[in-house]
């Protein structure tokens, strides 16, 4: 399996930051309005972390088998969702870090 394959997936998770439909966060899945931690499926979620926005985005679609394994790749683990999480909540974790990361990776 190639991403490179997958133009059309290309960018997704990406916009949906840059279009500031959700701010991106750390050290929860999603955060609704007021801050607290909320699920990435809640009507009121504002701020998704790097995982919470691959599920917003992909979870129950054709294209998550996909992105599983492409996301297993970049981590090298079949357990990405830690190594996700991880990077994403390391201390001095930058939203320009993820935006370059996302980028980087055609997510």
């Amino acid at each position: 399996m190639k991403w490179d394959d997958y133009p059309h997936l290309h960018g997704r998770i990406g916009r949906l930051y840059v279009e500031d439909d959700y701010l991106w966060c750390q050290n929860s899945n999603a955060k609704n309005a007021e801050e607290n931690a909320c699920s990435w499926k809640d009507d009121g979620v504002c701020e998704l972390c790097l995982l919470g926005a691959v599920y917003k985005v992909y979870h129950g679609t054709s294209h998550w088998p996909n992105v599983c394994a492409y996301l297993s790749q970049i981590f090298n683990t079949a357990f990405w969702e830690g190594s996700l999480l991880t990077w994403n909540d390391v201390d001095g974790r930058t939203y320009q870090d993820v935006l370059f990361f996302l980028d980087r990776h055609k997510l």
